[in-house]
């Protein structure tokens, strides 16, 4: 993604949230969990807004923001490959 962008409008594009979506899903299969039926965009709408994640720029963050971002994620079953 453009580095300017801002996390809140990177996650609303439509391949990033297949490609979470699919992890989201592997993850629950492999711990044996049933699949929620949820709107996935809405789950990572909330999160980001949960945590004031949707104005921060990707280019401003530093190593420890990234890590945070990381861990509400995986905190939420969400994970990056």
């Amino acid at each position: 993604m453009r580095k300017n962008k801002t996390l809140g409008a990177i996650f609303k594009h439509k391949s990033v949230l297949s490609v979470l979506e699919k992890n989201y899903n592997t993850v629950k299969e492999a711990n044996g969990e049933m699949r929620e039926e949820e709107n996935f965009k809405e789950k990572i709408t909330k999160i980001i807004e949960t945590f004031a994640l949707k104005d921060q720029r990707a280019n401003k963050m530093d190593n420890d923001d990234f890590l945070n971002t990381l861990a509400i994620f995986n905190r939420h079953g969400i994970h990056f490959n």
